[in-house]
């Protein structure tokens, strides 16, 4: 008996550390996002603090965007800047697609939602950059 409780015990212990090894450490504007919802979470504060958190996002999708591109050669640069022009088409697209899904839903506890929709499509992108230009630091 004492055998198979010491074998979970360390089967969980093991479990811990690999989960806290896999996840992914929390985003600086994710962590402001969450910080300011527990400050305010009413509709009107949830809205702001997503608004806010949109444009943390945006200004460091903008930053990652130059970052990359100062690292590459004319060529990659120009395909960069192609498929960027193509990104901005698919995000237009899909913002208005969201924008219509949620406009036959009630209720302003979907108002927030939406902002925080439109946040992730922005973080992705920011993200798969970031991603390109650490690979593109690996290539030099």
């Amino acid at each position: 008996m004492r055998t198979g409780r010491l074998l979970l015990c360390l089967a969980m212990g093991w479990a811990s550390v690999a989960q806290a090894q896999e996840a992914p450490q929390e985003h600086p504007i994710d962590r402001a996002l969450s910080a300011c919802i527990e400050k305010d979470y009413t509709t009107v504060g949830m809205i702001d603090c997503a608004n806010t958190a949109y444009d943390s996002w945006d200004a460091e999708l903008n930053k990652q965007y130059r970052a990359l591109l100062a690292k590459l050669s004319p060529a990659d640069a120009a395909k960069l800047k192609d498929a960027q022009r193509k990104w901005l088409a698919f995000r237009d697209a899909e913002f208005a697609f969201i924008d219509s899904i949620y406009a036959k839903l009630e209720g302003t506890m979907w108002l927030p939602t939406i902002v925080m929709d439109k946040s992730n499509i922005i973080e992705e992108r920011t993200l798969q950059l970031q991603s390109l230009s650490s690979k593109a630091d690996e290539r030099s």
